[in-house]
């Protein structure tokens, strides 16, 4: 409520999952008869309650196909949901008209991290995390041929948890690189393979056409 009357928004727009964050805010706009308009960034899930309680007055969308999975699965009405378009998506599809041969024999991974939970925030434990990169780790050192990972650290992740990733790629000899933004123009005739836990990233690397696996 403090929110509201020293702001005094005369909109909110939320371009996030429909979290319980996102969910307080609206549910407090709507009391103050704030317009509210919620833009879904990538896929959702059922645990998401703006799709199954919709309390947002319009859901911006990216395509027909993104409209046609809330109403189909949702139950949504069509008024309720318009069709606003990607332009960051729409660059990825053209930039993937773009893709040659690539510059050199190496293989690159492009090692997308996220951070363990601390507080209850976040997804995955320490342990699992740091699981899932030897595993990454131990089978690159099978393949035949040389192995080079790129290793971008998600923005919340702490220095000490980098710390963990190098000591991880020194133990198993990989020839590594940090980088701090992810340039997909670079990138595209470079990266063979997108590893992360889970990252908008994927749908990204999907689109301009590099494969993406889990861990």
């Amino acid at each position: 409520h403090k929110i509201m009357e020293q702001v005094n928004p005369k909109i909110i727009i939320a371009t996030d999952n429909s979290d319980f964050r996102i969910r307080t805010i609206f549910l407090v706009a709507k009391r103050y008869n704030i317009p509210v308009y919620h833009i879904t960034y990538g896929f959702i899930g059922y645990d998401c309650y703006e799709e199954k309680y919709m309390v947002a007055d319009k859901k911006l969308v990216f395509s027909s196909n993104q409209k046609q999975l809330l109403n189909n699965y949702f139950g949504l009405k069509e008024e309720s949901i318009q069709i606003l378009g990607c332009p960051r998506f729409d660059k990825l599809f053209r930039l993937r008209k773009e893709k040659n041969n690539k510059l050199n024999d190496n293989f690159k991974v492009l090692l997308g991290s996220q951070p363990y939970s601390i507080g209850g925030y976040g997804s995955i434990t320490r342990e699992i995390k740091l699981i899932g990169i030897k595993n990454l780790f131990k089978t690159l050192e099978t393949f035949p041929k040389k192995v080079k990972v790129i290793i971008k650290p998600h923005p919340d992740e702490t220095s000490e948890e980098i710390n963990e990733i190098k000591l991880l790629a020194y133990e198993f000899g990989i020839n590594y690189e940090f980088i701090s933004h992810i340039d997909f123009k670079n990138l595209i005739n470079e990266i063979d393979l997108l590893v992360t836990f889970h990252s908008t990233l994927a749908l990204e690397f999907i689109i301009i056409g590099i494969p993406v696996c889990y861990l």
